[in-house]
Parts: C-alpha cells; structure tokens; sequence
C-alpha cells in the first residue's frame, strides 16, 4: 500500500511541474480546455497491444490542436516512461505487474494541460485458468486452459511445447506445484526422468530452474527423488519417493530466495500431504510411525517446526475415534482434506481399515509452545463411498458439504449433510485427477483417454440429477495431474 501512495505521490508532483511550466496568460475564451468523457482502461495481456480509446470533448476544437502524452511507471514506482504520443494509445507490455499510469492532453496554443490518472495490471496471457499435465509417447505434456472473464476462452494444447519444441519439457511426469509472488507464478512440474523436475515461469512457461539446484549444494540429497511439493506462506517443502521431505523457509513470496535444506524431517517417511491457504501449517501423514503430524508455517520464527498430533482428553471425540498420534500399522491413510461449515474448518481423512474404507472429520487446535495438534470433536464412520471406492481412487472436497472422488471412468460425489453418494458423470476413460476453480463451483477433471472436462457443481446443478459440461479438451495425453492456476498470490489468496 505504501508502494501504491508513493507512486502516486510522484504522478502527482509529475503533473503539477508539468503545469507550473506554462506561465501565459490567456483570455478563457482561448484556453479549449477539452473534457474526457469516458475513459476504458481494462488491464493489459503481456504480447497484445494494450489499448485504450478516450472519448474527449474538445470544446469545439479539432483533436489536432492538442498534443498527448500516454506515460506509465514501468518498473521501480519512481520514474515515468513515455508510451505514446497519440490520442489513442496502443502499447504492447512485456512484464507482469501493477502500473500507474497518466494520460494528459495538451493545448498547443495556451499549453494548458488536462490530466487523467489510472491504475491497471498487466497479466501473462496464461494468467488464471487450469493447469494440465499429461504423459504422450513417454513425454511430458503440459496444457492450459484458459479464464478469460470467469469463462475458458480456448485450451492451449500442449502450450510448452508449442513455444519452445515438442517433446522438450521432460519425460515420465509425475505432478504439479504452485507458488506465487505479488505479480506471477511458478509452476513445478515433478519428473522422473530425463529433463528432471523443472520451475516454470507462469507469465509464459519459460524453464527457470531445475529442483536440484534448488538444494543447498546445488544438488539433490543422495538418493532423493522429488514426487510432489507444498508451498505455503512461509514454509517449503518437497517430498522424495522414499517418504524423506525438505524444507526451507521463503521470506515473502518470491521466488528461489532460499534453498532446501539437505537435512531431512528426522525419523518419518511422508505419504501424504495436506495444505490450504490461511491454514498455519501442512498436515503430513507418517508411513513409518503410523502418525498425523504438522509442519509449522508461520509465524516465520516458528516456520518448518514439527508439529504432534494428539487426542484433547477434553476435546469430544468420540469413542472409538482413531489416534492421530498412533494409528497403527492396520490403517492407512488414503485422502486428507477440509472443508467449512458455518464458518468453522474440520479436516476429514479416508482411511483404511481391516478391507473396510473409514471416515474421520475433525478440527485441530495448534498449541505451538508445546509443538501440539490437539484433536478435537473427532467422529468416525463408515464411509458411504465403500463398494465403489479403492485405493487408488482420487478425491477432491469442493470446500463446503461435497467430497468428489473419481473411480473409474465415474465421477461420484458424497454429501456430507445427507450421508450419501451419487454419480455425477460417466466417461469412456478413466479418472485420473480433480481439482476445483478459485470459487469451488466447477469441477476440473482429467482422464487417462486424454480428455480433459470441466463441470458446473453448483447446488442447482447437482440437485438436477444432470451433469453440465461447461469445457471440454481432448488429445492431450494421460492425464497425470491437473491444477487451477491463480496467477498470483492475491488471487490465490482469495479464493473460497
């Protein structure tokens, strides 16, 4: 905010030296101040001309008596640079990020000079919209599908190769990450084979770095092999196939500040992992001590702390709930999630028991001086997916009351409300991946034959019995993961 008022406070002394310049003295009648009327700004897409039509009153002069002068702060807030001296402007940007702008409109004559001050973002062209990763021919493929105001405008099939040579991001994919500063993304594509796991540039997909130069040392811990990562507001972790996971500690959402740590989580093997924003820290799920514990996320002085969960002996579970703390070697964690109801966050898990596939909800109560998740109000059942569900089955929790969950070539979902599972659609191939939009009303969803689909879940569609499509992509290649792409992390952030 700061950084906002400054840049403004420098347009606005801009503008008044500007004018105390012109020192005539003039009849008002002679001066033709003209008047903008309407004025269309919009944001601009890096490589498109960006461009903005003022309607002007001239006062009954011609627009060739009057010089303009389009300038925009185009880097450091502290100095203007001029985009055009036109009535209209039409500039092409080739950086993301925030600008002030000043559109001001000269009288050749008198010098009198009328002024227009406006803020606007310059976003990639590949800005918001989902993520898609798929495996051709042994190759990775990464595709976008495109926002563009609320609805997907065209899929960029195959986007990376498209730019920069087929078959060139790597082979045998694995997964997505996503991380944000103020203005951009990265986006991690996890590969086990040649090209390795790579960072990618969201404002064009453009190679950045590759993950083992992200360690210290410049190279991955001995026999480290990354299968998936989290990025929060403050802690970073990557996890190898062997369960061992990384941290480092970002200071503020920018990008390749810090470097993971060679020294793994002591005495755990990570299976599963679980992070949404504002949460304060990443569920993980130990394989080897049958346990739930945290990885602490902010405050920064407490960032990468080990968090152990651990049964409140007051907190209202019920009899019979499953010790987070000590599962045992019979269960095995297969989902974690969240949702919401009145405000308030429970965590649910699916786990497996005996042949018999469970339902815990939860909420958690972080005690950091103690290094403590103390469980509470945990419940445990049955889950009503058994029949259908497997092991390998993927689920996505829309937030509020509604668990999908791919299984096959169907997409159910289980109301938490009514207890109950439908089937919401069926496909000629099998469900791969699923994930949601920013505002948790439609439904991304990836298959092995290629297609990729996005789906209306809201309340009304869903209480119709009739699924709706509202995009469809194919030939893409098996689908092998697929996520929403914010942009930034003020849209990420503002998410549902």
């Amino acid at each position: 905010m700061k950084i906002k008022v400054l840049s403004l406070s420098l347009f606005a002394l801009f503008i008044l030296t500007s004018c105390i310049k012109d020192q005539g003295s003039y009849d008002l009648k002679d001066l033709g101040t003209p008047t903008i009327t309407t004025f269309s700004k919009g944001n601009a897409v890096i490589g498109e001309a960006y461009i903005i039509k003022p309607v002007i009153d001239f006062k009954g002069l011609s627009e060739d008596d009057f010089d303009y002068f389009w300038f925009a702060d185009m880097s450091d807030f502290s100095t203007a640079d001029t985009l055009s001296h036109k009535k209209d402007l039409s500039f092409v940007f080739t950086k993301a990020g925030w600008y002030i702008g000043v559109y001001q409109i000269k009288n050749k004559k008198t010098g009198g000079i009328i002024s227009k001050i406006f803020d606007f973002n310059v976003v990639s062209k590949y800005q918001m919209g989902w993520v898609i990763l798929s495996e051709k021919n042994g190759n990775s493929v990464l595709s976008y599908s495109r926002l563009n105001s609320g609805k997907i405008d065209t899929t960029f099939t195959d986007v990376y190769g498209s730019i920069y040579g087929a078959n060139t991001l790597g082979k045998a994919p694995l997964s997505l990450g996503r991380h944000y500063s103020e203005q951009a993304d990265q986006i991690l594509v996890v590969q086990e084979g040649e090209g390795g796991s790579v960072e990618l540039d969201g404002t064009n997909f453009k190679k950045v770095i590759t993950s083992d130069k992200e360690f210290v040392g410049g190279k991955y811990p001995a026999g480290f092999s990354p299968v998936k990562a989290e990025y929060c507001d403050r802690i970073e972790m990557i996890v190898g196939k062997d369960g061992s996971a990384y941290t480092r500690i970002n200071p503020g959402h920018t990008f390749q500040t810090s470097r993971y740590s060679n020294v793994p989580i002591a005495n755990a093997k990570i299976s599963k992992t679980y992070f949404k924003f504002g949460q304060g820290y990443i569920l993980i799920y130990d394989d080897l001590n049958h346990r739930i514990m945290g990885v602490q996320d902010f405050p920064q002085s407490l960032a990468g702390k080990i968090l152990y969960a651990k049964l409140d002996p007051l907190g209202g579970n019920v009899a019979g709930f499953t010790d987070l703390a000590n599962m045992g070697t019979d269960s095995k964690v297969i989902y974690i999630g969240s949702y919401v109801v009145a405000s308030k966050p429970f965590f649910i898990q699916i786990i497996k028991q005996a042949g018999k596939y469970r339902l815990q909800r939860f909420e958690l109560r972080v005690e950091s001086p103690v290094q403590t998740l103390y469980v509470i109000n945990g419940t445990e059942s049955d889950f009503a997916g058994n029949g259908i569900v497997s092991d390998n089955t993927h689920y996505f929790i829309t937030g509020s009351q509604y668990l999908f969950f791919g299984e096959g070539n169907g997409l159910y979902y289980y109301d938490f409300d009514l207890n109950t599972v439908k089937r919401y659609a069926t496909f000629t191939g099998n469900v791969t991946a699923i994930e949601s939009n920013s505002a948790k009303n439609q439904i991304g969803v990836g298959l092995d034959n290629g297609e990729f689909y996005v789906f209306d879940v809201t309340n009304e569609v869903l209480a119709s019995g009739t699924s709706k499509i509202i995009a469809k992509a194919t030939n893409l290649g098996k689908v092998v993961d697929l996520q929403f792409k914010y942009g930034n992390i003020g849209n990420f952030q503002s998410q549902k």
